[in-house]
């Protein structure tokens, strides 16, 4: 019942997040604070009337490894502020548990380590099929993106360099012994050559439909700007923030209001918590994706 019961409570602030993450690109924090609370507050409920820290620490490492995660994507800047703290949300609303006896078995059949799994793959599916469409929207301009980086010096110097790696590659290949071994690493070298043409197209969308300009008044907290905006000599907000503070923004407001700025180029990122919720069905209703690619 404790198990439904957290499985529930995720499944609503998501539901809650991906509809926010949608309409207006936010997170509340209210939401992952929520997620956090609920985590420990059923970790130390359990954990009294089992009369054992076993809960408690189940929680502390599920959130333990939720934030280690959300600190390398947020600071990759692959993710945004409201993604990491639902994350850390989840982790310490399911946990994760061990059995020494059986390590390797725990770690892949554990609830939420599977959710990590499914994450990943999901979460690249849900990107590249979020890419196209945006692409498919705005194919137009975006066709002129592509052709620009497509036929620049430094693109055009890597094409040809990328074609002659991968072909004397596959030479090398057809020369091995073994089919199943050839096969994959044929695989592998197209992979690699795909790797560079899928490179210029999520750059060019990513410039075409997620680079904007917006007047301070538009800006959120965490949004990411990509001009550094220098007022007399001074840096205010740019591309090394970590997402613009709500100070910055106050700031920016000002000298928008006194003519000294016009504009901020900001750039959005995807919705993210949809993958999210997805994974998480995926993970209650199908296990661990992994397991099925290795039976």
């Amino acid at each position: 019942m404790v198990e439904l019961f957290a499985f529930l409570i995720v499944l609503f602030a998501l539901l809650i997040g991906s509809y926010t993450d949608i309409k207006v690109r936010e997170v509340p924090d209210w939401l992952s604070f929520f997620l956090i609370a609920a985590g420990f507050g059923i970790g130390i409920i359990k954990s009294v009337i089992d009369l054992s820290f076993s809960p408690l620490i189940s929680s502390s490492i599920g959130f333990g490894i939720a934030f280690g995660i959300s600190l390398l994507m947020f600071y990759t800047g692959q993710w945004g502020g409201g993604d990491a703290k639902i994350l850390m949300g989840v982790g310490a609303v399911i946990g994760v548990t061990f059995d020494f006896q059986n390590i390797i078995p725990s770690l892949l059949t554990n609830f939420f380590l599977s959710f990590i799994f499914n994450t990943i793959i999901v979460g690249a599916f849900y990107g590249l099929l979020w890419g196209i469409g945006l692409g498919i929207v705005n194919r137009k301009k975006l066709f002129l993106e592509i052709e620009q980086i497509f036929f620049s010096e430094k693109i055009k110097k890597l094409r040809y360099f990328t074609a002659i790696a991968c072909a004397i590659l596959v030479i090398v290949i057809f020369s091995l012994p073994f089919r199943a071994v050839r096969f994959s690493l044929i695989t592998l070298v197209l992979i690699i050559f795909s790797t560079l043409y899928l490179w210029i197209y999520v750059k060019a969308v990513e410039k075409v439909c997620m680079v904007k300009k917006v007047t301070p008044s538009e800006l959120t907290e965490g949004d990411w700007i990509i001009e550094d905006i220098i007022i007399n000599k001074k840096f205010i907000a740019g591309k090394k923030d970590l997402g613009v503070s709500k100070e910055q923004i106050k700031e920016l407001t000002s000298f928008f209001k006194e003519g000294k700025i016009k504009h901020v180029t900001i750039k959005t990122g995807i919705p993210f918590i949809p993958s999210f919720l997805i994974s998480l069905l995926i993970t209650y209703f199908a296990g661990n994706i992994f397991l099925l690619f290795v039976h």
